[in-house]
């Protein structure tokens, strides 16, 4: 895909395509395997769903599936009545990230995020046997709260009020086995009930008489996982906001070299290769590349471009029209070798031969320094459904039964073909030595 870069040109239009539309217990993620022809945006309920879309390549792109992968967690244990220790909550939510990480092996962005998460739930755990509240800051019912939504709930067996705020307050200092039941009840409510009826919706929930004897319950209910459940939340929502910031600031970087390096020409035509836009990250993008995915972005966004096969590449820098090729990564090793769609590789020994630029664009989670070079980047292979049928593997044979299929997903670009890695905290360079220093770089960014 060669696209061109008008050095007039603004910010991209409001309305880009979003991969990603959440919003706290709901995930929704755009099929991009059924794009360009119908939009259709799927459901993400859990951790399964979530590696399901990850997996079959519903959602994609390195930084869109560790969003997508933290996200569908985040919403499980949202919409989760956990009943356990903190020591049980960070088990629980380590398990889901060991399985989300195991859908794709090549992006080092999900494993990246995943360790964060981890870290932070580790921190968390330590601390959370001293918090006094339960789910502090997010349960749905002070959530409900904070909505303004009244509701009539039990304090004892005979007591009510109308002030939940009172409710709660009386709850947790009594009986967090009450709290739980609440919670538990007014979620199965909910769900009966219309959108616009839930914010009139006034309960009088009944407890059981076991419930009702709040001296059965002792306090080791308290500060239990809700700790944990609300802090991993947070933190896969920060991502999410962290990484359109991250995005936006690659393509000012990016734009400002290019700009530089290419001061003479009025409009610069950029060639890509798979796809990093809007539908590969959390929003707005990295680069672009590919024909059913970038054509539909560009032409969405009203970017002049044009459609090539791969093919003819080579030829299109042999006639003078590339200025720059601008690629994504999945994975960058330390000495800058990068992992990225297969068929980078050839276009990176074209620019080379045609002397032409070639840059990668990713955010410093792509990064990953504990390794040395690309040859110890796990490269994924496919199904041969995908080269053996039509329509992604999914539509009618195309190639002859009995034909062998090698059908890798990435392939690894040496660093020495690679002009220059564009991140989010600015453009790293090679040295005098014509090598890449990217652990200085990155201390020195911090």
């Amino acid at each position: 895909m060669a696209a061109e870069l008008n050095d007039s040109s603004t910010a991209a239009p409001a309305g880009t395509l979003q991969s990603i539309c959440y919003e706290r217990g709901s995930l929704r993620l755009l099929d991009q395997t059924r794009l360009p022809l119908e939009t259709v945006y799927l459901d993400i309920k859990d951790s399964t769903d979530g590696w399901n879309a990850i997996r079959d390549m519903v959602v994609r792109g390195a930084p869109a599936i560790a969003i997508a992968a933290a996200l569908s967690l985040a919403v499980e244990i949202f919409n989760l009545a956990f009943s356990g220790k903190p020591e049980d909550a960070a088990s629980f939510i380590f398990k889901k990230l060991e399985y989300l990480v195991s859908s794709r092996p090549t992006a080092v962005n999900l494993s990246d995020a995943a360790e964060k998460l981890r870290s932070l739930i580790l921190k968390t755990a330590e601390t959370a046997d001293k918090a006094d509240t339960i789910f502090q800051g997010g349960t749905l019912a002070r959530r409900m709260m904070a909505a303004g939504m009244g509701l009539k709930l039990p304090l004892m067996k005979h007591a009510y009020t109308s002030q939940f705020e009172a409710s709660v307050a009386k709850l947790e200092e009594d009986n967090a086995q009450v709290l739980r039941y609440v919670e538990q009840q007014l979620r199965m409510r909910l769900r009966q009930q219309r959108p616009e009826q839930q914010q009139r919706m006034r309960l009088r929930i009944s407890l059981p008489p076991d419930i009702g004897d709040t001296s059965r319950y002792p306090y080791e209910y308290k500060g239990f996982a809700g700790d944990d459940l609300e802090a991993y939340i947070d933190a896969a929502e920060t991502m999410l906001v962290d990484d359109v910031a991250a995005n936006e600031a690659i393509g000012f970087h990016g734009a400002s070299h290019l700009r530089s390096h290419l001061e003479n020409l009025q409009k610069i035509s950029v060639l890509t290769h798979c796809n990093t836009g809007s539908l590969a990250t959390a929003g707005y993008g990295t680069a672009l590349g590919g024909s059913r995915l970038t054509a539909f972005e560009l032409v969405h966004e009203q970017i002049p471009a044009t459609l090539i096969a791969d093919s003819a590449a080579a030829a299109l820098m042999k006639a003078g029209r590339v200025n720059a090729v601008v690629v994504g990564a999945d994975r960058i090793a330390a000495n800058g070798d990068t992992a990225n769609k297969i068929g980078t590789y050839s276009l990176a020994l074209s620019a080379y031969h045609h002397g032409i630029r070639f840059y990668v664009a990713a955010p410093i989670t792509s990064i990953d320094l504990s390794i040395s070079s690309g040859e110890q980047i796990v490269i994924e292979e496919r199904s041969e459904k995908e080269l053996l049928h039509s329509d992604g593997g999914r539509g009618k044979q195309v190639a002859a039964s009995g034909i062998s299929v090698w059908n890798p997903a990435f392939d690894v670009t040496p660093a020495r073909l690679i002009t220059a890695i564009i991140t989010e905290k600015g453009v790293i360079k090679k040295s005098s030595e014509d090598a890449f220093d990217i652990q200085g770089f990155i201390e020195n960014a911090k």
